[in-house]
């Protein structure tokens, strides 16, 4: 029969393991010369590889783009109407004989009228509509 283990015994509470003399004190120079000489400069790869990621993402997705659109999009072939034509019936036999000038009003055209705006007018809606800062302000 095994023998129970007693945890209450001196011996085991005893720590085997110790430090070497000034471990601790060459600790921290021995880690900070190890990472300066592991820095290195980035090679060429690990610059491009993250670009050329990017640029064949957006390619990838302008190509499916491209192919929905000429997979889910009729083609449409263009015929020339006859009923349209230039040399349509319409154009030649007059149907057509008036244009956007012909409905044109110059006399109900404001930006051509020329009127004359009375001064006294002028003075006497400034009195009602505009504050006196306001008219201090314009001159």
């Amino acid at each position: 029969m095994k023998e129970k283990f007693n945890i209450d015994q001196p011996h085991l509470r005893e720590n085997p393991y110790t430090v070497p003399q000034g471990y601790f004190n060459s600790l921290q120079d021995a880690v900070s010369e190890k990472i300066s000489s592991e820095k290195k400069q980035p090679g060429t790869w690990s610059v491009v590889k993250p670009q050329l990621a990017l640029v064949s993402s957006f390619a990838v997705i302008f190509l499916m783009g491209y192919v929905a659109v000429r997979l889910f999009t009729p083609t449409v072939t263009v015929t020339p109407d006859k009923n349209i034509s230039a040399e349509s019936e319409y154009f030649e036999g007059n149907f057509m004989e008036t244009s956007f000038i012909d409905f044109y009003d110059s006399a109900k055209d404001s930006l051509l009228k020329e009127e004359q705006v009375d001064p006294n007018e002028i003075v006497e809606y400034l009195n009602t509509n505009a504050s006196s800062v306001y008219i201090a302000s314009l001159e």
